[in-house]
Order: C-alpha cells, then sequence, then structure tokens
C-alpha cells in the first residue's frame, strides 16, 4: 500500500511545479517592487495563435521535460531510524522547461510595457538559485535536494523562430525559466540494521535485484596474490629463453 501511494502521487509532481513556480510569482511581497508583475495573471497555456488574454498576463509554456544528467547520480540514500535502516535508489532528476513571455493588453506603447514585465519576471525568478521552500507545494515540499532554478540559460530555447513557427504564432521576446525536480519511482528497502546492508547498497546502485549465489559464485575463485603473478611472470619468462636457446643450437 505504500508503494501505492508514493505512486499515486508522481503524476502529480510537474503539476506541482508549476503550482509552485505561480506561487513564487504570486507573492504579495512583490506588490511594491513589481507592481506591474504582481497585478498580471499567471497562466499556463499554449501561447498559439488563438492566445488573446484580456487582462495583462504571464504565460508559463511549458515544452521541455527531459533527465537532468549533469545531477544524475548512482550513489543510493541511506535513512537510519530506531535500528532500521532505508536504503533508497537515487530519485531521477527531471528538468522542466517553461517559455516565459508578457502579454500586456492595454495604454499606449504595448512594446515597452511587454518588455517591463519581462524584465520585472526575470528579476524575480534569477534572485535565487533554489526555489525559496515557502513556495514549494504538493509532493514537493520537503524535497532533498532543494528544486534548483535557472532562467535565461545560452543554451535555452536554440531556434525561436522554427517554435513560434511551429506553434502558429508571431515570434516575441522570451525567457527560458528551467527548474529540476526528483521523482522517485521505487519505495525504499527496509532492513534491520546489519541485515544484508551491503546487498541491498549493491542492488539500489544497480536498481535491481541482488542474486546472492552470484556473490557466492564470485567469493569461490580465490584471489590471485602478487607472488603468484610474480612467480606466473618468471615462469613465462624462462619458457621464452628456453624457446629461444633451442632455436639458437638448431641454426647452429
Amino acid at each position: 500500500m505504500e508503494s501505492l501511494a508514493r505512486d499515486a502521487g508522481l503524476p502529480h509532481m510537474i503539476r506541482d511545479l508549476s503550482l509552485t513556480i505561480q506561487a513564487l510569482m504570486d507573492d504579495p511581497a512583490l506588490a511594491t517592487p513589481f507592481p506591474e508583475l504582481f497585478g498580471a495573471q499567471i497562466v499556463f497555456d499554449r501561447p498559439a495563435e488563438g492566445f488573446n488574454p484580456t487582462v495583462p498576463t504571464i504565460d508559463l509554456f511549458l515544452f521541455d521535460i527531459r533527465e537532468n544528467v549533469e545531477l544524475r547520480s548512482n550513489e543510493p540514500r541511506i535513512t537510519r531510524t530506531n535500528g532500521q535502516v532505508s536504503i533508497s535508489k537515487p530519485p531521477l532528476r527531471v528538468s522542466c522547461s517553461y517559455l516565459l513571455t508578457a502579454w500586456p493588453v492595454s495604454g499606449g506603447d504595448l512594446a515597452l510595457q511587454e518588455h517591463r514585465l519581462l524584465g520585472q519576471a526575470l528579476q524575480v525568478l534569477s534572485r535565487c538559485s533554489h526555489i525559496p521552500a515557502q513556495f514549494v507545494k504538493g509532493q514537493l515540499v520537503g524535497q532533498e535536494p532543494p528544486l534548483p532554478v535557472m532562467t535565461a540559460q545560452s543554451d535555452g530555447l536554440r531556434e525561436p523562430y522554427e517554435f513560434w513557427s511551429a506553434i502558429g504564432n508571431r515570434m516575441r521576446p522570451s525567457i527560458i525559466v528551467t527548474a529540476t525536480i526528483g521523482l522517485d519511482f521505487l519505495p525504499p528497502i527496509d532492513r534491520a540494521r546489519g541485515q544484508g546492508l551491503a546487498d541491498s547498497l549493491r542492488a539500489a546502485r544497480v536498481g535491481g535485484r541482488h542474486r546472492p549465489g552470484a556473490d557466492r559464485r564470485s567469493a569461490a575463485i580465490p584471489d590471485r596474490r602478487p607472488r603468484d603473478r610474480c612467480r606466473e611472470r618468471r615462469g613465462r619468462e624462462r619458457g621464452r629463453q628456453h624457446r629461444g636457446d633451442r632455436a639458437r643450437r638448431e641454426d647452429g
């Protein structure tokens, strides 16, 4: 039942990330320093040709989800509680990238209003390397390590013209916002302290089940000591020397 409960939360983690970013940008503390941004609604719509908000809007379109291989780890997580050892496979680190665009709707100089909204959004999102805990929502609460967030990275949207053509809209300025979450797909392995700990660690590292017989078969093969290897090497050298002497006698 515990495994089912854990799995049931997985489909909501990306949604919870979106709600987390929304909470970060709806922070009441932004009202004074960033009034235009605080007054804009936050949506997660596809900015296709028919997208036409009627109020000032910040749109965060989730366009890319992939593993963050730079944060990949094979080291299991170990938790000790009341004599029990819980071993978990490291989570899959997944980066979610949003295309942030600004959509003012009235007044003069809409382009300059757009630029102001983009500037304020950039300042808010880039001021911290991790999302502060008070904004984290749902299944992401308490996640370790904290959620890293990157804004306006150089390796973002490589071909913006092709992107906007694909979704059927005219190109406009945008900011790429990428946050990384951890997904736990397997339940932890619980062991009494010292009971099969090495086997469980090995299984957690490779992501499969440990086969005890495999260790016994490996243990049955004696370790060749350095002295044995030196003796074999000297034997091979004497054999080569003997064959060389015999060949010279035959030639003579």
